[in-house]
């Protein structure tokens, strides 16, 4: 694989859930400032990738600032160190974004990889 794929996303006042191919990678129901800078490596599969962030409104956060942002980005395999190339962004407004106590999927972001990280060890074993 020629590329690193990372996501980058910081909550404050809202719940958040980012999910790459089924499996969650960030989570945030409290109303407290949280963040991360993800590599999607492990979760990554040779064709179709799915990415997905889903919001929902969390307790005592009335009085906050309610603040996401979010990145998808990719880099050449060598260097993550820069600003990579950016695929999806996405900042969010309560006026274009309602919030609800049910989660609620705001962006689904899909992209194919033509060749991912080869066979795991296991499928290359001789069998006995």
């Amino acid at each position: 694989m020629d590329h690193v794929f990372q996501v980058d996303v910081t909550s404050t006042g809202l719940g958040a859930r980012v999910s790459f191919n089924g499996c969650t990678v960030f989570r945030n129901w409290s109303a407290e400032e949280r963040g991360i800078r993800q590599n999607l490596a492990p979760w990554l599969v040779e064709g179709k990738n799915r990415l997905e962030l889903a919001l929902r409104s969390v307790d005592a956060a009335d009085d906050l600032d309610k603040q996401l942002s979010f990145w998808l980005r990719r880099f050449p395999k060598a260097d993550d160190s820069g600003d990579g190339q950016w695929l999806v962004s996405f900042s969010f407004s309560e006026n274009e974004c309602p919030l609800s106590v049910d989660e609620r999927t705001v962006l689904a972001h899909e992209f194919h990889v033509a060749k991912a990280f080869g066979r795991w060890e296991w499928e290359r074993a001789r069998p006995h």
